[in-house]
């Protein structure tokens, strides 16, 4: 998908954004996290047993928002999930140098897991590959 350069400055300039999902029953569970833009998916670290792994696992479809006062721009795209493996590896480490630009705290946190093992501590990937983005700008 083609991303327009305000998207891609937009999304590349922060760093948290909300990741909603689908529970089993079909009601919406929604989390704050941290992510990566590479200009073509987003890739958020999770444990297995977190909320939207499950969820991402089980419904590929996903919606990713990223609020910053009245600006906001939403993804619409596929999550594919990766629970192994150098993908997955590769793709925290695009996650954890992220966080090391003025989020330190959540870069240590991860970097614990990373010393400790992805496979011993459940780190897990989503990416999410856009099939739509959306940006509002009301004061521009």
């Amino acid at each position: 998908m083609d991303v327009n350069e305000i998207e891609h400055g937009y999304l590349y300039d922060h760093v948290w954004g909300l990741l909603a999902t689908g529970r089993a029953d079909g009601s919406p569970q929604m989390s704050m996290v941290a992510y990566d833009w590479n200009g073509r998916d987003l890739v958020i670290s999770c444990r297995s047993r977190a909320a939207k792994y499950v969820n991402a696992n089980r419904n590929a479809n996903v919606v990713f928002a990223v609020p910053d006062d009245l600006d906001n721009l939403t993804v619409t795209g596929t999550a594919r999930c990766h629970a192994r493996g150098p993908d997955r590896d590769q793709m925290t480490r695009r996650v954890r140098d992220r966080l090391a630009d003025g989020h330190q705290w959540a870069c240590d946190m991860l970097d614990a897991d990373i010393d400790a093992g992805l496979d011993e501590t459940n780190r897990v990937i989503i990416q999410i590959e856009p099939s739509a983005i959306h940006l509002i700008r009301p004061r521009h």
